[in-house]
């Protein structure tokens, strides 16, 4: 445990953290002072008495070592930080918009799309919600999106930030999924607002919804993890079967809104059997359609993303039945402008999207991202 002395103009304010990162560091100090947000500077003191300031997770993490290595022996008992202003214009103050949107290859998404503001619009609406005040602030941007988002320093309060489209929808399903298996409240509606941000980047993609869900399950919300169903039903979810094997969904399934809402999806005349109704976990679930065998769920230690219906990231076509796939032939040069874009999927994927908006790259091109 790390304990912390924090001195911010007259006051002194204390906190302790276990293994403690930038990141929590960061939550901890927004949590106990209200006038402090991430763009003040902060500084500690070294073995010379020189302030020194960190601003990210390696020089947070080298200033521990540091401290380590001048402390009784090795041990940290308290670390001691001054906040103060930094006396330059906040982007927290400021506005911010998307200046432009492209990409590489032969066919630029610029030509092929007459309007590109709702693109643009969706992209900053979905990374802004990750920022306090819903106001993007370049120099602190997640560590779990450090792969996604560089940021390009133009002067003191103006700054560019480049944004991987497609490795945005990824990173904010693998975190939101990672953080689903956690039992603290705080990391699972983290990962709900994460899994909302991805709704707003893939509006249409069922496994968004039906994610949203569980994490609504999970914190104890049955009837909005009712209404992401219906969501995820709207947009083509259909797997009854996995919904009543899902551990996520367990307090969802012991409400009446549940089996109203899979009568509802099945229809009055063909409901499906009653789910175990032990809290245990089960390994044999109940038969989705009378008739049918029971089907075995096998031990897994695995985490959530390897589910199968939960990686589907960035996938943007509702899910049904599968049908014969098509000859590569068709959509043949709808697919080397997607490909030229950079756009790297099986031909069958881009054969499915295709036919899904009737061979409209523009429309294709929106899902994808």
């Amino acid at each position: 445990m790390t304990s912390f002395k924090i001195y911010i103009g007259e006051e002194i304010r204390r906190f302790s953290l276990a293994n403690p990162s930038y990141e929590t560091f960061l939550q901890k100090l927004c949590a106990n002072i209200p006038s402090f947000h991430a763009e003040l500077k902060t500084m500690y003191e070294d073995s010379d008495k020189e302030k020194v300031v960190f601003s990210c997770e390696v020089e947070f993490q080298e200033m521990l070592c540091h401290l380590r290595s001048i402390q009784n022996k090795g041990e940290l008992f308290v670390v001691r930080i001054w906040i103060q202003d930094s006396n330059v214009p906040y982007f927290k103050d400021g506005t911010q918009q998307v200046v432009r949107l492209y990409t590489t290859g032969k066919d630029a998404i610029i030509e092929q799309l007459e309007d590109t503001r709702p693109i643009q619009e969706r992209i900053t609406s979905s990374i802004a919600r990750l920022f306090p005040n819903g106001v993007i602030l370049p120099y602190h941007v997640p560590s779990f999106l450090s792969e996604v988002i560089a940021v390009k320093a133009n002067g003191p309060a103006d700054a560019e930030i480049d944004v991987t489209v497609d490795h945005l929808a990824r990173a904010l399903n693998h975190e939101a999924l990672r953080l689903m298996d956690s039992q603290d409240e705080c990391d699972l509606t983290k990962s709900k607002l994460l899994l909302e941000s991805l709704s707003i980047l893939t509006p249409e993609d069922p496994n968004v919804y039906y994610n949203l869900a569980c994490a609504e399950s999970l914190l104890k919300n049955a009837q909005s993890s009712i209404e992401q169903l219906q969501t995820a039903f709207k947009y083509g979810y259909n797997n009854l079967q996995h919904m009543y094997e899902d551990k996520d969904l367990c307090f969802l399934r012991v409400h009446s809104q549940f089996q109203e809402f899979v009568q509802n999806v099945l229809g009055q005349d063909n409901k499906p059997t009653s789910p175990p109704t032990s809290t245990e976990d089960k390994n044999v679930v109940e038969q989705t359609n009378p008739g049918e065998p029971a089907v075995e769920q096998p031990q897994t230690s695995e985490v959530k993303v390897e589910e199968p219906e939960k990686v589907a990231i960035p996938e943007v076509v509702a899910e049904q039945p599968k049908t014969q796939v098509q000859e590569p032939a068709k959509w043949g040069d709808e697919i080397e402008v997607l490909r030229g874009m950079g756009f790297q999927l099986e031909n069958s994927v881009f054969i499915d999207l295709l036919d899904h908006h009737k061979g409209d790259v523009g429309s294709a091109v929106q899902g994808l991202i």
